[in-house]
């Protein structure tokens, strides 16, 4: 995966700017116009694009708005349309064309936006026949001082490349050093490298679930991401002070008045929602309503929504309707909530399922009065974004209730795939707020006035 493109119509071009920045320790792919790229997959994570405005050639009699459909059509070819943030670099002289380029592209779904276009010419960083790469990524800097964020994430991304190869130089480090030839040493390593595996993947997920290789590699998947962590907060302090000189915009009032529901929605869905191995009995698992599952309907209308009696006598048909017609909107839930080490030790017998609701967050938010979402025995996550049953994406709160814990036979979920898994983060936090409900104390304490 290259991190940097070249678009050129001209090979002795396109090559010579690639070998520049070979020089300075970057790795990009060069397109030369019109031959069609490798029948793979569109790139995706590409940072930066250094495109030839005018692939039709020098001249050409062709008008501006074909010789940018021809580069933008070109770019689609090559680009992922979930590549996400970068910066292109157009080489050219005339602004007519980078404005038409920029009009097309922001019409064109199928092709990721540019966070920045910077007109440069290629003279500017050519002499005797070669390009300056460090003059020419030098020359972004100052068009680049107002994009912050997007700076820090590229930076991110590189430090968290360089935090997966340093798990694996140190994972590797362990294997074959008994050996006295090189490729006895290779055996070794070989030997020691899948036995690091299978322990790792064994203690995430416990010996039964590690019976084919398929549950090995997923086990050990999930468990490399603490050491990916652990190696990546090596390198944050020196990231983090070398763009701290970009970073004031940071915190100035387009930054810190908040972000909206949507985005909001989709981070903590991405925070705390998982998707994998959903067939697998697990910690954490989140299933949907399913007969001997989920509580009553009516102890889930009593739990989260205020009771009908504490309203007036002539308001309680209509209380009694809305009541209903505001619970047929939520999903109701339940989640698993034994601890992970008996899950991991294969020693859960009766599942502790937590009941609760997915209440949609316009609902919650037009009655707020009315959904009682906070309180001492309840848990609240979100807003979360899903998927519908009818392929609707809808926001909604995860809602449960402590006063319902409820327990069945673990051989029955079992047999039962589960909607999503929370994390561990989110998951442990409700396993806390389960335990401060179970183990509350009462005082004993005659008071004045009582």
């Amino acid at each position: 995966m290259s991190r940097v493109i070249i678009v050129d119509d001209d090979a002795a071009d396109g090559e010579e700017i690639a070998r520049a920045l070979w020089q300075i320790q970057l790795a990009p792919v060069f397109f030369q116009y019109p031959a069609k790229p490798a029948d793979k997959d569109k790139l995706e994570g590409v940072r930066l694009a250094i495109l030839d405005m005018d692939l039709l050639g020098v001249g050409s009699a062709t008008d501006v708005k074909t010789k940018m459909a021809a580069l933008v059509g070109y770019l689609e070819v090559i680009l992922n349309a979930e590549n996400g943030p970068f910066v292109v670099i157009a080489w050219t002289g005339h602004p007519e064309y980078v404005e038409e380029f920029e009009r097309y592209v922001y019409q064109l779904n199928e092709l990721p936006k540019p966070v920045a276009v910077v007109t440069l010419q290629k003279e500017t960083f050519k002499k005797d026949g070669k390009y300056d790469g460090a003059a020419l990524l030098e020359a972004l800097k100052p068009h680049l001082k107002n994009y912050s964020a997007l700076l820090f994430l590229q930076a991110w991304e590189q430090e968290s490349f360089l935090a997966a190869s340093r798990v694996v130089d140190a994972l590797s480090r362990f294997g074959g050093t008994d050996a006295k030839t090189l490729k006895e040493w290779i055996a070794l390593w070989d030997v020691a490298l899948r036995k690091i595996i299978y322990a790792v993947a064994r203690a995430a997920a416990g010996t039964e679930n590690v019976n084919t290789s398929d549950q090995v590699l997923s086990a050990f998947a999930s468990a490399l991401a603490p050491l990916h962590a652990d190696r990546a907060e090596m390198g944050f302090p020196a990231l983090i002070k070398g763009l701290s000189e970009y970073a004031a915009n940071l915190t100035d009032g387009t930054a810190t008045t908040g972000v909206d529901a949507e985005m909001m929605a989709k981070i903590n869905t991405m925070l705390h929602c998982s998707w994998d191995d959903l067939d697998r009995f697990y910690a954490g698992n989140v299933y949907a309503d399913a007969p001997g599952l989920t509580m009553k309907r009516d102890l889930l209308d009593a739990t989260f929504l205020k009771e009908i009696k504490d309203a007036q006598p002539e308001q309680r048909a209509a209380r009694q309707k809305e009541h209903s017609d505001l619970l047929n909107l939520c999903i109701p839930i339940v989640i698993e909530c034994s601890a992970i080490c008996d899950h991991v030790q294969g020693n859960v017998q009766v599942a502790r399922l937590v009941p609760g609701l997915l209440v949609p967050q316009s609902e919650s938010d037009k009655n707020k009065t009315r959904f009682r979402l906070e309180g001492d025995a309840r848990w609240k996550l979100g807003p979360l974004e899903f998927k519908t049953t009818d392929n609707v994406v809808q926001r909604f709160y995860l809602v449960v209730n402590f006063l319902y814990v409820n327990g069945v036979d673990a051989q029955r979920l079992k047999r039962l795939p589960a909607m999503f898994r929370l994390r561990y983060e989110a998951f442990v936090d409700l396993q806390a707020g389960l335990a401060r409900h179970a183990t509350r104390t009462g005082t004993l304490l005659l008071r004045i006035g009582d």
